[in-house]
């Protein structure tokens, strides 16, 4: 499921570990836009945790990885 670019960046720093409050320094924008950007993210990829998103993205890889003669 394709994601907007603002939300991939969301992504890639929640994934890195980075709360919400910490992803939002790094892109310059406010708490409360990162904050709904990260309820559409989990929202879209019907998840609920960084966990559950964390093990998506690990189910994705491992796809690529299979699909790939892995």
């Amino acid at each position: 499921m394709a994601l907007a670019q603002r939300k991939r960046e969301i992504v890639r720093l929640l994934l890195a570990g980075h709360s919400t409050r910490s992803a939002a320094r790094k892109l310059d924008i406010s708490d409360g836009s990162a904050k709904v950007h990260r309820q559409h993210i989990y929202q879209r990829l019907e998840v609920s945790s960084q966990s559950q998103l964390f093990r998506l993205f690990l189910d994705q890889v491992a796809l690529v990885y299979r699909q790939h003669g892995g």
